[in-house]
């Protein structure tokens, strides 16, 4: 069945592994994908765990509040730039750490204002 579907997969062009619906799905030494219920947790988020989730739950409000110009330049920045991630992981890189300067030192090598 894994091998079946792993093809079905591949056709499609979907990268497979972590939580897909129910399940947790990895790829082993072989290169099979492996399937396994996903495991519920077993006791409640730590204070740390629930800040970080409040960050990162917070930077995507804050992108979904963004205009459609604003997450425009954030894209481009990010292809200008030559990064190897998206417009959104950049904001949001941002939104969690609050790196001003590696966005400013973006801002001047593109030439695109980010940071109102």
């Amino acid at each position: 069945m894994a091998v079946k579907l792993r093809n079905l997969l591949s056709v499609l062009g979907l990268v497979t592994w972590g939580d897909i619906g129910p399940l947790t799905c990895y790829r082993n030494k072989r290169g099979n994908l492996v399937f396994y219920a996903k495991a519920p947790p077993t006791s409640p988020a730590s204070p740390a765990q629930q800040i970080y989730r409040d960050r990162w739950r917070a930077a995507a409000t804050a992108w979904n509040g963004l205009t459609p110009d604003a997450r425009a330049r954030w894209e481009l920045a990010s292809k200008r730039a030559s990064l190897y991630i998206t417009g959104y992981n950049l904001f949001v890189h941002y939104h969690t750490t609050g790196d001003a300067g590696a966005v400013h030192t973006i801002e001047g090598i593109t030439g695109l204002d980010l940071i109102p």
